[in-house]
């Protein structure tokens, strides 16, 4: 999924697993290079850089506080 928020455009990734390859996010961030990025899964926080990408880790039931998350961005 993709989300304006402010100026940006940030792609959003959700799984309802443990396992969070995202090769779909990964190839979307080495293309466009957005500034951050989310992914939600079963997994718990975190946050991973990919060249100068963020990504936000987050569990799958904080998904309704996600735009609590992007205002710290």
């Amino acid at each position: 999924f993709l989300i304006e928020y402010k100026d940006l455009i940030i792609p959003l990734e959700a799984k309802a697993m443990f396992n969070t390859k995202a090769k779909s996010l990964i190839s979307y961030i080495k293309k466009y290079e957005p500034k951050i990025s989310c992914r939600f899964s079963m997994r718990n926080l975190g946050i991973n850089k990919i060249d100068n990408s963020q990504i936000i880790s987050r569990p799958l039931y904080l998904v309704k506080d996600l735009k609590n998350i992007l205002k710290s961005f």
